[in-house]
């Protein structure tokens, strides 16, 4: 059967169990985030990310994400009806390379030695 749960505030410990158990991650926020951390874990996980249209300048040349208006229910409904038909049964990581720890680490140790020269 088909479900919706939402958990509200969870320990960060539960993070990877909780986004191994889902189809997709819903983040329609009214705020604008700059680049949030739960977008970039879901994606890494392999989830397909739904996120607020106004995220789209942010997120959108970066990260493949689906946009949509916070405010419009039939929106969200047609984007979740969209990713749940995208086939996550062989998870893989769709964060950007850019995005990982070892390049940002790599990039932050190629700008501190250009930096000392």
């Amino acid at each position: 059967a088909r479900q919706i749960q939402l958990l509200g505030a969870v320990d960060r410990s539960r993070i990877p169990s909780i986004l191994s158990a889902c189809d997709v991650f819903l983040f329609p926020t009214l705020r604008i985030e700059g680049l949030p951390i739960n977008v970039l874990e879901a994606l890494a996980s392999g989830l397909p990310v739904i996120t607020s249209n106004h995220m789209s300048p942010i997120l959108g040349r970066a990260l493949p994400a689906i946009y949509v208006d916070p405010h419009s229910p039939s929106d969200i409904a047609g984007a979740i009806t969209q990713a749940v038909a995208i086939d996550i049964s062989i998870r893989t990581c769709l964060l950007p390379e850019q995005f990982w720890l070892s390049h940002c680490a790599a990039e932050y140790c190629r700008l501190r030695l250009t930096q000392a020269s």
